[in-house]
């Protein structure tokens, strides 16, 4: 009779995984603030944030886990200033390893996410040992029961020691899962895709550049959409605040246009263009731009990375199912909202009837799982998960 007994009930710490950043990561010079403000002015590094800031902007737990510390800021800029300040990375974009080997601070940071989220799968199965027990002895029946019962404690404590560690992993996992999760949602918030700009006379090739590009052929189209506007003269104060075409002129300066290619190429629309993402400073701009982005020349769609598009469609699709009534359109539509630190992170379901003066209601939330523990999950065992969900909000 054997038993299984995990080997530890402690957290698996980054040192014991296949990449460490402290423990991989040669520690350089630092150098003074001034100086790392000057190299991020540099087009060298101007240019690593705008063609890889999908990789910088899921930088924090890396920097993090290779300062030991709490990073304040969460802007990949700052990010990349506090790693060159401390000596963790040089002017030139670079993390030199133990072995004096550089690579690109975006590759370090890509490959660290990738363990993480390996890791994450790999806890599901606890490393364990096995219980041998000793041979039961006796000459007479109490002292075989005795005996026996002395071995069956021994299975009996391995058993609620699994039990115990087991939930403590599980914590953990949760834990593990909603970093993860926040890293790639954390400004979903404040993001919309942009499809269909005409590109067409762009011959740049690199995203930094086809993004700027891509910025003024927007303002351009608004300006020709909305000439009459455009070409007043307020003479007040009052008039300046109260045109349209200003304020929207305004709100396209705040925003952050990143290209998602290095060259421009016809799309299944048939348009020369690169998907833009467009990142505002706040819900109100991103709300804003939806009214007159058409001028721009550009199709809206809410941003959402690859491995969470599965989710929010089948979570769309079946409230339609369950709640939809013959007779009526129901409109449904489904966001990532921000929250508290404490509390997990969900797709927000919200719906109307189309006809009529009606108004958004929230009608369900559903907790956000990360595409590597999605994917391991069946059909049936999706859409269960999704209708409790719906039926416990």
């Amino acid at each position: 009779m054997t038993g299984r007994l995990e080997k530890t009930g402690t957290a698996r710490k980054f040192d014991e995984t296949e990449f460490s950043p402290r423990k991989d990561t040669k520690k350089l010079r630092g150098i003074p603030e001034t100086e790392a403000e000057d190299a991020l002015a540099t087009n060298v590094l101007m240019d690593l944030l705008k063609d890889h800031g999908a990789d910088l902007a899921n930088m924090v737990p890396y920097v993090e886990e290779l300062t030991a510390s709490k990073a304040v800021a969460k802007e990949p800029r700052e990010l990349l200033k506090a790693l060159m300040m401390e000596g963790y990375m040089d002017t030139d974009g670079l993390v030199t390893s133990k072995d004096n080997e550089k690579s690109l601070v975006w590759k370090a940071v890509r490959r660290f996410n990738s363990v993480l989220g390996k890791n994450l799968v790999n806890s599901l199965t606890p490393e364990l040992d096995s219980v041998k027990l000793d041979e039961i002895k006796g000459t007479t029946v109490p002292e075989i029961i005795a005996a026996t019962n002395k071995e069956l404690k021994k299975t009996e404590s391995a058993l609620n020691q699994l039990i115990d560690s087991n939930n403590k992993k599980s914590k953990r996992i949760a834990e593990a899962e909603q970093k993860v999760i926040r890293n790639d949602l954390s400004q979903e918030h404040l993001r919309l895709l942009a499809h269909d700009l005409d590109l067409k006379a762009c011959n740049k090739n690199n995203a930094w550049e086809i993004a700027a590009y891509a910025k003024q052929e927007m303002i351009k189209n608004h300006y020709l959409a909305n000439k009459a506007e455009a070409d007043k003269t307020p003479g007040t104060a009052k008039e300046a605040a109260d045109n349209s075409y200003l304020q929207a002129h305004s709100l396209m300066q705040r925003m952050t246009l990143t290209a998602m290619g290095k060259s421009v190429k016809k799309n299944h629309n048939d348009v020369v263009t690169v998907p833009l993402i467009l990142t505002f400073a706040t819900e109100g701009d991103k709300e804003a731009f939806r009214s007159f982005g058409k001028d721009c020349g550009v199709t809206i769609k809410p941003s959402l990375p690859k491995g969470y598009i599965d989710q929010k469609g089948l979570i769309m699709n079946l409230y339609k199912k369950i709640y939809s009534k013959p007779g009526k359109d129901l409109w449904v539509k489904v966001d990532v909202r921000p929250c508290r630190p404490e509390d997990q992170m969900s797709f927000t379901v919200q719906t109307k009837e189309a006809t009529g003066d009606n108004r958004w209601f929230t009608a369900g939330k559903v907790v956000i799982i990360t595409p590597l523990m999605w994917g391991r999950l069946s059909a049936e065992k999706k859409e269960n998960f999704i209708r409790q969900s719906f039926e416990q909000f």
